[in-house]
């Protein structure tokens, strides 16, 4: 289970979320997941959870693997 955390205050955000992704029953990452990012050249966040944040995840970590090769 994702938990995804927000919180505005005087006009700024906080948003925190956990960092583990699990694949069935195995957890396959926990400080690589990145569930939170940065879009629009950092002027916005975008937060996933759920299957789309495992697989976001995966993809993450699938890149970071192509790119050492």
């Amino acid at each position: 289970m994702t938990t995804i955390c927000s919180v505005k205050y005087n006009g700024q955000t906080a948003i925190a979320g956990d960092g583990q992704v699990t694949l069935g029953k195995s957890i396959i990452a926990k400080t690589t997941a990145k569930k939170i990012r940065r879009i629009d050249h950092d002027q916005e966040g975008i937060a996933f959870a759920g299957r789309v944040s495992t697989d976001v995840s995966r993809q993450a970590i699938q890149e970071r693997e192509h790119e050492r090769r």
